[in-house]
């Protein structure tokens, strides 16, 4: 069985929300994302691979307030795939 979903979440955050962590990002900044972290803390890159940038934003609050708007799509999904198999 092919256990491999894709799934395209829209209108999560309004159009201001969506500026807001927009501006939030940009304000932060944005780096080379690296391929991996080892054990010592140093980031390897491999650009072969991955060329993209980007910014990681720690912040509780912000992940609490996007698990509550999601919660329940992923629960009706997980309820179907029990289902299913």
């Amino acid at each position: 069985m092919n256990n491999k979903i894709l799934l395209t979440l829209n209108n999560i955050y309004t159009k201001k929300e969506c500026k807001d962590l927009i501006d939030i990002t940009e304000k932060i900044g944005y780096k080379k994302a690296s391929l991996y972290t080892d054990k010592q803390g140093n980031e390897h890159f491999y650009e072969d691979h991955r060329k993209s940038l980007r910014c990681i934003i720690d912040n509780e609050k912000l992940a609490k307030n996007l698990e509550k708007r999601i919660k329940n799509i992923f629960q009706k999904y997980i309820i179907i795939e029990i289902i299913i198999q």
